[in-house]
């Protein structure tokens, strides 16, 4: 295929940009590291000044001359090719090659960057796109001469492929607020200064103590600190002040910068959902926060400081409600699947509203912190009679427990009384109103899965709780604890396109002890050289016979739960979605409509059968554990313990295949087996894993020891791995004992890139990697195969 166009970056604005911010970055920090190596070590191991300079200045020296000759090689890779469908990204660094392939349809924003200084030195700029199969950006176009040229060049090339970006109708024209802008940067740099405070206060205090002579040099430096911080936030006041959003029907288009100039445009075609957020301070205020979602997980994008957040969101939504999305335009029609109702609606129309259950919300709190009460109060009791304490303590127990209900209760019940529900027929809609706001809305064709809970304590109170994802967003819509009305469940589900539906094929988990043990083999070997292991030590040691007897009791006890648990567990296959059931005080029943699974993973036991089968649905959950660090969890599901796990995975993949998400280049109606002829078979390289294996053993000598038995179990893993290139879909086969399967259908591609590292050039391979919708992370990663670019070539030729 001809390209438009095929560039690179303007030469000398590209290396000199580039060796300009390496310089300086590494001015700052081999300086900061000379500065903190005196002050906390070199005083105490007798270091002179002029020692801690010299090694600096040679170290500037060294890093500097790779980044030169880094820059170079950067500069001779870089290339920016654009199809008729495609954008194309060609780079590297001196130890790697990378290219990027992006589909025209699945791009999700484009953002044209004009830096001042560049801009005015050598008329270039930066172009970013970023697509639906990932939350960063895909391409980027550095240094490009004429980049308004190319920005515009890039929405033609969109409107060819079906995007409509006439911005002929202008729906609503926002701007900032100036006054919660200022309070925003002011924000920032008030964190900034009194972080400096901290630092200077805690670490160079003590130092300045023993040495006044550096006072003056501390106070110059930290001078010049806050007035660039000054100007840096003064700067970005004025690029956030000159910030316009413009809604059109067909288009979301925004500009900022004082002297950077930034234009972006984001088409309504892939956008998922959207939510408004207030904060106190902009309750006060009557300001918005408006964050859009695009088909990509952690592609969010936020509208601060509106005034007319409300309204914007509104009107986003109906227009997203009313664009359907490219990423299912092309996939052909079936007569015998029936349209998803989520599709046929695009009226908000309320259908109705629900609330939380203040009874099942706050009862169950009262019970459990009574129950405490009365446990501790025993317990007070208990102290009181053997060890002489007082009594009166008593009753601070059951002021404690007062005041820990209160605690408890207050915010369950303001969460009750102003959180609503709302089932409209093209979306739901979650709405919180107190002190701060937040209002998040799916629309039903971006629904990807709907999972139903119930637990004992909902069937006393007659509730139950729906938990609902996106294929945009990294949060769920949640209805809680909400009366469980006649026909509640069916409405719900049938205005998301689930119905009532032939049931095309039903497995239940086999579970039982032997299958749990080859589950568990690693576990199940370990235990049994435990039991064996202590029986005989037992025979000198009597005490040790206790091990056996704990082990056999362990197992007793987790094979009666999981036999319980097992015997709940159902997995569904109807016409047109899948559903998972499992849960015994606990249940919880998800649906997934087929077009919305992305791939399936399936592994099989050893010496067995039996397996399990790993659903992955597009969207992705960021979840915060108790030290603030953020992970991404699947919105799939897992079902263990199935039979014939091979012959389920390829039933599904016929499901999925027969549901598309996008259409395929080739028709496979005449393909006798679309999952059974391989078009190219690769293995990964052993090299690429040997070489680290043995390195490691020669940094950390002892390993020497082993260093046998790890190369022979690295060997053996390896040649396990195979990669296949088949007529609808690519698979990787791995595991010794585990036998896996991965494999992803090519109408589920988002798009799909190559790179080389250090080792891949060292041994002459490659790596191929897979991105869909709806994950930030890749779905297949290929490693380390020698014939990387056929490889690429084959599954470019088949999506």
């Amino acid at each position: 295929m001809k390209p438009l166009f095929r560039l690179k970056p303007n030469k000398r604005a590209f290396i000199i940009k580039n060796l300009v911010l390496f310089f300086l970055s590494s001015l700052i920090g081999i300086a900061v590291l000379g500065i903190l190596f005196y002050f906390f070590l070199g005083r105490n191991i007798d270091v002179g000044v002029s020692f801690i300079v010299l090694w600096a200045l040679a170290l500037f020296v060294l890093v500097n001359i790779i980044s030169f000759i880094n820059v170079f090689v950067r500069y001779r890779k870089e290339e920016y090719v654009l199809l008729n469908n495609k954008i194309i990204l060609k780079k590297g660094t001196i130890f790697s090659d990378h290219e990027t392939e992006l589909v025209i349809k699945n791009i999700t924003q484009v953002w044209l960057n004009l830096p001042f200084i560049e801009r005015k030195l050598f008329g270039t700029g930066n172009l970013m796109v970023r697509a639906a199969g990932s939350g960063e950006t895909e391409i980027f176009m550095s240094a490009l001469d004429n980049p308004s040229d190319v920005y515009r060049k890039v929405s033609r090339v969109m409107e060819d492929n079906g995007f409509v970006l006439s911005k002929k109708k202008l729906v609503q024209k926002e701007k900032p607020s100036s006054l919660a802008v200022f309070f925003e940067v002011f924000k920032d740099f008030f964190s900034v200064a009194a972080g400096l405070f901290v630092l200077i206060a805690v670490f160079l205090a003590p130092v300045l103590t023993d040495n006044p002579g550096y006072i003056a040099i501390v106070v110059v430096l930290v001078g010049l600190f806050l007035l660039s911080a000054i100007a840096r936030f003064s700067f970005k006041f004025m690029d956030l002040k000159r910030r316009v959003y413009y809604l059109y029907e067909d288009v979301i288009d925004y500009e900022d910068g004082f002297f950077t100039e930034n234009y972006s445009f984001i088409p309504i075609e892939n956008l998922s959902d959207s939510e408004i957020t207030q904060t106190f301070v902009d309750k006060v205020f009557d300001l918005y926060d408006v964050v859009i979602s695009s088909q990509g997980s952690k592609n969010n994008i936020v509208f601060s400081n509106m005034r007319n957040g409300k309204m914007f969101k509104k009107n986003l939504d109906d227009l997203i409600r009313k664009t359907p999305s490219l990423l299912v335009r092309d996939a052909p029609a079936k007569k015998d699947v029936k349209a998803s109702k989520a599709k046929k609606q695009v009226s908000k129309k309320h259908l109705f509203s629900l609330k939380m259950d203040m009874k099942r919300t706050i009862l169950p709190v009262v019970f459990l912190i009574a129950l405490g009460t009365v446990l501790f109060t025993i317990l007070f009791l208990a102290i009181g009679i053997f060890a002489g304490a007082a009594f009166f303590a008593i009753p601070f127990v059951f002021i404690g427990a007062i005041i820990i209900f209160l605690l408890a209760a207050i915010p369950l019940f303001i969460q009750v009384t102003f959180t609503k529900y709302r089932v409209n027929q093209s979306s739901v809609e979650e709405d919180f109103s107190f002190l701060t706001a937040k209002n998040k809305e799916f629309t039903n064709e971006k629904v990807t899965a709907v999972t139903v809970k119930e637990s004992f304590i909902d069937r006393f109170f007659g509730t139950v709780s729906f938990e609902f994802n996106s294929i945009g967003s990294s949060t769920s819509i949640k209805f809680s604890n909400v009366i469980k009305k006649k026909g509640l469940v069916e409405n719900i589900l049938g205005n998301l396109g689930v119905d009532k539906e032939k049931v095309l094929a039903e497995h239940r988990s086999g579970f039982s002890f032997v299958e749990m043990l080859k589950a568990n083999f690693f576990l199940s070997v370990l235990s049994l050289f435990l039991v064996l292991a202590s029986v005989v030590a037992g025979l000198f040691f009597p005490v040790l016979f206790f091990l056996p007897l704990l082990v056999v009791f362990v197992y007793i006890g987790v094979f009666i739960q999981r036999f319980l648990f097992y015997r709940t567990v159902k997995l569904r296959f109807f016409e047109n979605y899948v559903f998972y059931t499992r849960g015994i005080l606990f249940t919880r029943s998800t649906y997934s409509l087929y077009q919305n699974v992305k791939d399936l993973v399936s592994v099989r036991y050893p010496f067995s059968r039996f397996g399990s089968a790993n659903f992955n649905v597009a969207g992705e959950i960021v979840v915060q554990d108790q030290q603030g660090r953020q992970s991404t969890s699947s919105v799939g599901f897992t079902v263990n313990y199935l039979e014939s796990v091979d012959r389920i995975h390829e039933f599904t993949d016929g499901l999925l295949l027969s549901h598309p998400l996008l259409g395929l280049k080739e028709d496979l109606s005449g393909v006798k087996n679309p999952f059974s002829d391989t078009l190219r078979l690769s293995r990964p390289s052993k090299k690429n894993y040997v070489f680290p294996v043995v390195l490691v053993s020669v940094v950390f000598f002892p390993l020497l020891l082993v260093l046998p038995f790890t190369l022979a179990a690295t060997i053996i893993v390896v040649n396990r791995i195979s990669y296949h290139v088949k007529p609808a879909r690519v698979e990787r086969l791995s595991g010794v004992f585990f036998r896996k399967k991965l494999t992803v259908l090519y109408n589920r591609f988002d798009h799909i890139s190559s790179s080389r590292g250090l080792l891949n050039k060292m041994f002459g391979n490659g790596n191929v990697i897979v991105y869909t919708a709806g994950s930030s992370l890749p779905e297949l990663s290929i490693r380390s195969i020698p014939d990387w670019k056929d490889f690429y070539k084959a599954m470019e030729e088949n999506y």
